[in-house]
């Protein structure tokens, strides 16, 4: 046994507890993540089991994320979506009467990076949990179209919708009854339809059929 009051003695002391001691694993408390693929656990809630891999940001200047080399593929939910099975309810309260049509929650999409928490299901199984928020996306449905009725509006006005403006007469214009009997033909003195004004001729007129 070596003398421990040597200096090789102390040298070989400090080399078994360097041998002994075990570093302790740094705890995980979070992971940057990348989502690779996912399927629909609950189709009619907008539920989803992802599949990821864990991620690091990439050193200066440009911080570029990747994939860590050879990582596992590992199980996580979202827990945004985890609210979803709550009365109706979409990505945090949002009800799913109340998104418009056309509109649908998505799943997250393949290759985003997010950030999870590790946890553990009733059954002890690891699960990772993702924080990001369900997404809401789709295209505005309808529009305007030929032939809509868009109600009665008041001269005068313009009324801009997407195909461009609607240009109302700048007056409202009664031109009541008229005697003046043109027959086949309309004279087309004073005559201007372009939302101006109509002036027939003074009295009343029979030109007969021409």
């Amino acid at each position: 046994m070596a003398n421990m009051n040597t200096i090789e003695g102390r040298r070989q002391g400090d080399l078994a507890r360097v041998i002994s001691r075990v570093e302790p694993f740094e705890p995980v408390t979070s992971q940057l993540m990348k989502v690779v693929s996912s399927i629909a656990i609950d189709s009619l809630n907008w539920r989803y089991r992802y599949t990821v891999r864990r991620a690091q940001v990439g050193a200066t200047p440009n911080y570029v994320p990747a994939v860590t080399t050879n990582s596992a593929t590992e199980t996580a939910l979202s827990v945004s979506e985890l609210s979803n099975t709550l009365e109706n309810h979409v990505a945090y309260g949002v009800s799913q009467t109340n998104i418009p049509q056309g509109f649908t929650p998505q799943a997250i999409p393949n290759n985003t990076f997010v950030v999870c928490f590790p946890h553990r299901c009733t059954d002890g199984a690891l699960i990772w949990l993702i924080a990001n928020t369900q997404a809401i996306d789709g295209t505005c449905a309808g529009g305007l179209t030929e032939g809509d009725d868009y109600g009665t509006f008041s001269a005068p006005q313009d009324i801009s919708f997407d195909g461009g403006t609607f240009d109302a007469e700048d007056g409202s214009w009664d031109y009541g009854t008229y005697t003046d009997d043109y027959g086949l033909i309309m004279d087309a003195n004073d005559l201007v339809l372009n939302y101006g004004s109509f002036a027939g001729p003074l009295g009343s007129t029979d030109y007969g059929a021409i």
